[in-house]
């Protein structure tokens, strides 16, 4: 298995050297499908991403924006050399990270979820210049790994459920309310 990896890695590594990339990606929803896409310049989904779709999307000189949730399960890999957003618009109900999906994603610039991660799914972020999250953590199995080179790691709402938070850097953590049961980890990850 581990060989497969390596392999496909360099297959893909392959196609892009001798390929030039497209400028920008647009699209609406992502349900359902195995969607992968390097670009040059930004990416805008501009729906949601759900049904345990599996989603890499890659921005070598741009910015990711993705209007809508990411739930039902999905895996998604995000890359950016700029900004990235995640449940940007809509209803306060739809801009969440919910129903065990798994989110990874690492900007060049700042990372910002429009809403909550809940529903026992997890987030690595890793940005350059701040995190902001502008609603809760929470859930007992939710847990969110931030970490960014400057700026601050901001919370608008609260951790809680049990859920877990592993940040870093230490003093970066901006929060409005951590109750008894979350637990807040400043370690270097």
């Amino acid at each position: 298995m581990r060989y497969t990896t390596v392999l496909m890695s360099f297959a893909i590594s392959a196609m892009l050297v001798g390929s030039a990339l497209a400028d920008d990606f647009n699209s609406g929803d992502i349900d359902g499908k195995i969607v992968t896409q390097v670009v040059s310049g930004d990416i805008h989904i501009t729906g949601k991403i759900d049904g345990g779709s599996r989603v890499i999307l890659i921005s070598t000189a741009g910015s990711i924006t993705i209007d809508g949730k990411i739930d039902g399960g999905s895996r998604v890999t995000l890359k950016a050399a700029h900004d990235i957003q995640i449940a940007a618009t809509g209803d306060a109900d739809q801009r969440r990270i919910d129903g065990s999906s798994q989110v990874a994603a690492t900007a060049g610039g700042k990372i910002t979820l429009g809403g909550k991660v809940d529903g026992e799914s997890t987030v690595h972020f890793r940005a350059g210049t701040g995190i902001e999250i502008t609603d809760k953590i929470d859930n007992g199995k939710s847990q969110a790994f931030l970490k960014t080179d400057s700026g601050k790691i901001q919370i608008h709402n609260k951790v809680d459920g049990a859920a877990t938070v592993v940040y870093w850097p230490s003093e970066a953590l901006d929060i409005s309310t951590r109750t008894d049961n979350a637990k807040l980890i400043a370690a270097d990850w």
